[in-house]
């Protein structure tokens, strides 16, 4: 999607994705400080780096300001201890919308900036909700803190300013879109899709859901700390019915809450969103420790150049110990069809992926037919509809790819092009099953790759069945 928005393209319209628009013109960002054309993404991972380390330094600023050094040395384990989540994904709408978590915070619990102080805030949480629409914690602990511990006129002008701050970002992103004409196409793919693709999530599977990640946390160990942590303060709060005495304690634990039932109504479970929550269960920790009497050398012990020493030191020994065999045989296939695809038959214009690995498009001077790069749009069921169906085979089957690359091995929810050449059927999750499969088995298209084209190998170790077109003399 980035790709098309610095050629010139539409997003939206002239390719599909359902992330945010923030995430691609972030990566658009990336990709033309690292020339694109090179086939490198290191400009995009620099911009990730440069998010992650402004979510970090201002709330470690002003937690080592009010609370102490113990207290952000503390904190700074737990952002630390993130990385191992980041290294799972990498360029995710999580990480991007960090830049609405760290520094919303650090303005909101610093005290004496004044109202004015919300009109950031809420500049930052629009970006934030542009990067990742659920991720509204911190923004709804901000506005708790402005309707209900200011006092007066003070709570109208502070949640003024944090609506003038939230409605500006997501106002430009608005226009910029509509002056394309891709506003209506970006909220069918950005809400629409991602409606249906929480929906189909049943009840059972939520629950299930919030108690792995729970169970994800109790593993980690810092997680389990963290954890126990938000609960003592929560619970402390509550007892004590110190809900505005202690605003600061009320707002991390709303938040907390608000962030944990998040992660936990996708269904999904999946780790990877808790590089989010683990820094708010990290100031729950920090607050907790603040308060207790400790020897001097143990506070010594905890001073920031220990607790990274450590931290690093964890973060080699996880790192080597959980390496995914699997994760690398699938960036060396994609290493792999990126080569063929910038070397094979110049002069071609199109070829196409089957399946959900529509990163093989980056870099390559070839592009994708249709606006759909991947498959998972045109399968999900109570998306799209028969003729919008067809009309992508008619598109594709019109502009003859050079190429068809069939990933469906892979994430094994689409179906196959050539069911005799694909792999073993796995189990799907019941929600996989109510979100995919049958809504759409593409017959016009095993049709077109039967008649049209010749199977020339397969791309190694996945086992992608690659599809040449035959040439006419």
């Amino acid at each position: 999607m980035a790709q098309t928005i610095l050629d010139g393209g539409r997003p939206y319209l002239d390719a599909w994705d359902h992330k945010p628009p923030m995430v691609y013109l972030f990566d658009a960002l990336g990709l033309f400080l690292s020339h694109p054309q090179g086939g490198t993404s290191w400009g995009v991972w620099s911009l990730e780096f440069t998010i992650w380390t402004a979510n970090l330094l201002p709330l470690f600023y002003v937690v080592k300001r009010l609370r102490g050094v113990r207290s952000a040395s503390v904190f700074l384990g737990f952002v630390l201890l993130e990385i191992p989540f980041y290294l799972q994904g990498g360029n995710q709408p999580t990480e991007w919308a960090l830049i609405s978590m760290g520094p919303v915070l650090a303005l909101l619990f610093y005290p004496g900036l004044g109202l004015w102080k919300f009109l950031p805030i809420g500049f930052l949480c629009g970006l934030g909700f542009l990067c990742k629409p659920n991720c509204v914690s911190t923004l709804l602990a901000s506005l708790f803190v402005a309707v209900f511990v200011l006092t007066s006129w003070d709570k109208f002008k502070a949640a003024l300013f944090l609506a003038m701050g939230f409605l500006f970002p997501v106002s430009l992103c608005w226009f910029w879109l509509e002056s394309m004409g891709a506003g209506k196409a970006a909220l069918d793919a950005v809400f629409h899709y991602n409606v249906i693709y929480s929906a189909a999530v049943p009840m059972p599977v939520r629950f299930l859901s919030s108690i792995g990640i729970t169970l994800t946390l109790l593993k980690t160990g810092v997680g389990a700390i963290g954890f126990l942590s938000f609960l003592f303060l929560a619970i402390r709060s509550a007892v004590k019915r110190a809900f505005m005495r202690n605003w600061v304690q009320t707002a991390l634990c709303l938040a907390t809450a608000l962030e944990f039932a998040s992660i936990c109504a996708t269904g999904r479970g999946n780790p990877h969103y808790l590089i989010y929550l683990l820094p708010l269960l990290g100031l729950s920790s920090a607050l907790l420790v603040s308060s207790w009497k400790l020897p001097a050398w143990f506070d010594r012990l905890l001073s920031p150049p220990v607790v990274s020493a450590v931290c690093a030191l964890t973060l080699f020994t996880g790192t080597c110990l959980q390496a995914d065999p699997k994760l690398d045989a699938e960036k060396q296939s994609l290493l792999s069809a990126n080569i063929i695809f910038r070397h094979l038959l110049p002069g071609e214009k199109y070829f196409m992926i089957w399946g959900a690995e529509s990163g093989v498009y980056f870099g390559t001077p070839k592009r994708s037919p249709t606006r759909y790069m991947f498959s998972y749009p045109l399968i999900a069921r109570g998306y799209l509809n028969d003729s919008e169906r067809e009309e992508f085979e008619a598109e594709v089957i019109s502009k003859k790819p050079a190429i068809i690359l069939d990933v469906s091995t892979v994430d094994r929810i689409s179906p196959p092009l050539d069911p005799s050449r694909s792999g073993p059927e796995s189990d799907l999750a019941e929600f996989d099953r109510k979100l995919y499969r049958p809504a759409w088995e593409p017959e016009k298209l095993r049709e077109f790759l039967k008649d049209g084209y010749r199977f020339i190998g397969k791309i190694e170790p996945a086992g992608w069945p690659l599809y040449a077109r035959i040439r006419q003399h």
